[in-house]
């Protein structure tokens, strides 16, 4: 287990919100897990992997917006 602030700077804002978003429903207190924010972290940098291999197919498409 670690600190919001140190976890942060280890995995960055993003993993840590994601983790924070699925570890438990909002209204519930949970236990930080730095192997949960590693998981939120890997899946992150898999789907970034994901994008920037297809960047430029995806391009075209247009947004539904």
């Amino acid at each position: 287990t670690g600190s919001a602030g140190l976890t942060t700077s280890r995995f960055g804002a993003d993993a840590v919100r994601l983790y924070m978003l699925f570890a438990a429903p909002p209204e519930k207190d949970f236990e930080w897990s730095d192997a949960g924010i590693e998981g939120a972290s890997r899946f992150l940098n898999k789907v970034y992997r994901l994008v920037a291999k297809y960047a430029e197919q995806l391009r075209p498409v247009k947004s539904w917006a």
